[in-house]
């Protein structure tokens, strides 16, 4: 996994910047690179969602989302699945969403934040359409 620094991670005890980093190495590389297939390996492994209880770090997931897209196949049919119906889970009638127990580290609770991220990760079908050629 990618994290912030060290080998240690941090946010509940996996690399929260996993999917950043395979989303970079998807777009300067390629799908197929090395780095970009094992940390995609790692999200299919590790990647949790939870609206309800946490973990909820939606700054992980908005990068995580496009990664795995980008990726396309079990691991984005299997990511969707997770993610999709929980993030929903935590709109409210009026369109905003709550923010999550457990969000991660350095997350502010404001709900502003979380509906930017969870807006930005439900566009992700139409939005952030492979950028790798690749994909779906």
């Amino acid at each position: 996994g990618f994290g912030y620094t060290g080998t240690s991670p941090v946010g509940g005890g996996h690399f929260t910047l996993t999917g950043a980093g395979v989303l970079c190495f998807q777009q300067h590389k390629g799908t197929n690179n090395r780095a970009a297939r094992k940390g995609m390996e790692y999200i299919d492994r590790h990647a949790q969602i939870s609206y309800k209880g946490g973990p909820c770090n939606l700054y992980e997931h908005y990068y995580v989302s496009q990664a795995a897209i980008n990726h396309g196949g079990k691991s984005w049919l299997d990511y969707n699945d997770k993610f999709r119906d929980t993030l929903l889970s935590g709109q409210h009638g009026d369109g905003h969403f709550r923010s999550p127990p457990n969000p991660g580290p350095g997350n502010k609770n404001d709900p502003v934040y979380h509906t930017a991220l969870a807006t930005l990760m439900l566009e992700v079908y139409y939005r952030f359409l492979p950028g790798t050629g690749f994909g779906l």
